[in-house]
C-alpha cells in the first residue's frame, strides 16, 4: 500500500474528462516548444497557407525546411488533431457502429466515432456524406438550410483529416472511388475548400485520366450552383478553370476541351433558364467561346442566341436547321426549333416559323405529340369532317406543345 502510494504521488493519474485532457496537452504541447526553442533556436516564423484550417490544439507556423521546430509543430499537429484523441461519447458497444438510428441523427458523431474505433473506411465515409447532403429537399429555403448545415459540420474536412491520418492520399482514394468523389464535392465547396478540389483537378499525375475530370469539374459547377454561387461568377471561373488547365497541360488542348465539355454545357443550360441574371457582356463572351468547350459550337451558338434575353437571334438557328448537317437530337433540339419559332412570330416573320414548325412536326414528330398519320387505303369521310379533325389535332398538339418542359 506505501509502494502503492508513493507511485500516485510520482506519477499522478492523468484526467479523465474531456476538459482537464485538453489542458494538459496544451501545457505538454506548450512545454515542449519552449524546450525546443532552448536547445534548437530558430529564426521567426511565419503562418503557412495550410490545406486545412489551423488545428484547435494550437496555430501552426511555417519555417524554414530546416527549422526542427517547424517539423515537431507539423508532427503534433497531426497527432493531437487525430480522430483517436476525441473523447467517445458511446459505450464500449460494437452495435453501436450498426445503428441505423444513430447514423441517422448524427452522420458525422458516428463517423469520427468509427476512425476513433479504428472501423472507419470509404463505405462508412459515403453513407456519412450520402445522409448528411440528401437530408433536405430541393426547395430554396431548404438549400439554404444544406449549405448553412455543411459549413457546420465540416464533414469533407473530417473526411479528408481520417485520410491524412492514415497515411492515405485524398487523390487516390477520389480517383479510386467516383461516387466518394462526387458526395465529397458539396461539402467543401460548402466549407469554401475549393482549393482541395483544385488540387485534384490540376495534379500532374491526372494528364490522362480525363474522364475523371470531366466529372470533377461538372459536379464542382454544379455543387456551386446548388449551394447558391452566382452564375456570373461560375462563368467567370469557368474560364480561369479553363486556362489553369491548359496552363498545367500545354500539350493537351484537346485534352483540356474533352475534360471542359460536360461543365461547359452545364452552364450553357444554366445560362439559358436563368438568362436575364447573367451580364451582358458575359453572355456575348461565352457564345464568342462555345467552340473552346464544345465540338458542337454551331448548334449552341444558335441556342444560345435564340435565348439571349435582350436580344433574341433566331437567324442563325433556321440556317443551321436549312443546313441539315450534323444536327443535335432529343429534347434539346425541340427546343431550339419551338424557342425559334417564338422569337419568329414575336417578329412577325410568320412564313419563318411556319417553317420551323414544320421541321419539327416532320423530324421530331414523337416528341412533339404528333400521332401518326392513318393509312392512305382507308377512308376519312368528308371534307369537311377532315378539316373539323384537323382543328381538334391542331389545338390538341398546341397544348402539348405549351405543356413541354425542357431540362
Amino acid at each position: 500500500m506505501k509502494l502503492q502510494s508513493l507511485a500516485s504521488r510520482i506519477h499522478p493519474q492523468v484526467a479523465l474528462n474531456q476538459r482537464e485532457a485538453h489542458h494538459l496537452l496544451t501545457v505538454l504541447q506548450s512545454s515542449f516548444r519552449k524546450q525546443l526553442d532552448l536547445s534548437h533556436p530558430t529564426a521567426a516564423c511565419s503562418k503557412p497557407r495550410s490545406p486545412l484550417p489551423s488545428s484547435k490544439h494550437g496555430e501552426g507556423v511555417a519555417c524554414s525546411p530546416r527549422s526542427s521546430q517547424a517539423s515537431a509543430v507539423r508532427h503534433l499537429d497531426i497527432v493531437l488533431s487525430n480522430p483517436l484523441f476525441v473523447a467517445s461519447t458511446q459505450p464500449d458497444n460494437p452495435s453501436f457502429e450498426t445503428n441505423t438510428l444513430a447514423v441517422i441523427k448524427d452522420p458525422v458523431a458516428w463517423f469520427t466515432t468509427r476512425v476513433a474505433h479504428g472501423t472507419a473506411d470509404r463505405s462508412s465515409a459515403r453513407l456519412c456524406l450520402s445522409i448528411l447532403t440528401n437530408a433536405t429537399s430541393k426547395a430554396p429555403s431548404a438549400l439554404s438550410e444544406l449549405r448553412e448545415t455543411l459549413r457546420h459540420q465540416k464533414a469533407g474536412t473530417r473526411v479528408l483529416e481520417w485520410m491524412w491520418s492514415y497515411g492515405l492520399s485524398d487523390l487516390d482514394q477520389v480517383q479510386q472511388d467516383t461516387e466518394l468523389m462526387t458526395l465529397l464535392i458539396k461539402p467543401l465547396v460548402a466549407e469554401q475548400r475549393q482549393d482541395v478540389i483544385e488540387s485534384w483537378l490540376l495534379d500532374p499525375s491526372t494528364k490522362k485520366k480525363e474522364g475523371y475530370k470531366r466529372l470533377l469539374l461538372e459536379r464542382f459547377l454544379r455543387a456551386e450552383v446548388v449551394l447558391g454561387a452566382d452564375l456570373n461568377n461560375v462563368i467567370t471561373y469557368f474560364w480561369d478553370m479553363s486556362n489553369r488547365l491548359r496552363s498545367a497541360f500545354p500539350d493537351c488542348h484537346k485534352s483540356v476541351a474533352s475534360i471542359t465539355r460536360t461543365a461547359g454545357l452545364f452552364v450553357t443550360l444554366e445560362m439559358i433558364r436563368h438568362g436575364s441574371s447573367v451580364k451582358q457582356d458575359l453572355y456575348s463572351k461565352w457564345i464568342e467561346g462555345v467552340g473552346n468547350w464544345s465540338n458542337k459550337s454551331s448548334f449552341y451558338t444558335a441556342l444560345l442566341k435564340v435565348n439571349d434575353p435582350r436580344a433574341p437571334d433566331a437567324g442563325l438557328a433556321l440556317k443551321y436547321l436549312e443546313r441539315g448537317e450534323d444536327l443535335e437530337k432529343g429534347q434539346r433540339m425541340v427546343r431550339l426549333c419551338l424557342d425559334s419559332a417564338e422569337v419568329f412570330i414575336s417578329q412577325e416573320d410568320f412564313a419563318a416559323a411556319s417553317w420551323v414548325m414544320e421541321y419539327a412536326k416532320r423530324h421530331f414528330g414523337a416528341e412533339l405529340g404528333f400521332k401518326a398519320k392513318k393509312e392512305e387505303g382507308r377512308s376519312s369521310g368528308n371534307e369537311l369532317e377532315r378539316t373539323l379533325q384537323h382543328d381538334v389535332d391542331e389545338r390538341h398538339h398546341l397544348e402539348l406543345l405549351s405543356q413541354l418542359s425542357f431540362g
